[in-house]
């Protein structure tokens, strides 16, 4: 597990309002994955997003599924370029890398949910609150 200093979901909530990003990101595969195996999967993402969004940063939360078994994770997604008049496009990019990633470019195996990141949305609180549970892991990648 990570943990970057922060002790309560209040204060991860507020240190995460202090970074910008462009995206919320719920990432899904189909096929049960353990801490370990969405740990890589986002790992896998970021590096291949990367490759597109040079100054990109990825903040994920693994979450388990209703059910226990399986993991899926929620994160904060920045480009670090403009996503002004090109967001939808942008967002498109984000569902592609995914589904690559995951599964091979193969439909069927993935789910996600892109949708733009507002300030003071929820968002921050809902990851902290995440961030802050033992059954999870989490990280940040990029500057």
């Amino acid at each position: 597990m990570n943990n970057q200093g922060k002790s309560t979901t209040n204060d991860y909530a507020e240190w995460i309002d202090t970074m910008q990003f462009d995206f919320c990101v719920t990432l899904t595969r189909r096929d049960p994955l353990s801490i370990k195996g969405i740990r890589e999967t986002n790992e896998h993402f970021f590096d291949f997003m990367r490759q597109r969004y040079k100054k990109a940063r990825f903040l994920w939360v693994a979450e388990p599924h209703d059910v226990a078994t399986s993991y899926h994770s929620h994160g904060l997604f920045a480009l670090g370029e403009s996503v002004e008049g090109k967001l939808e496009a942008h967002a498109q990019n984000l569902k592609d890398g995914w589904r690559i990633v995951s599964n091979g470019g193969k439909g069927g195996n993935s789910w996600t949910v892109i949708e733009p990141y507002i300030k003071g949305g929820g968002w921050a609180r809902y990851l902290a609150k995440n961030i802050d549970k033992d059954n999870t892991d989490w990280f940040i990648h990029g500057t």
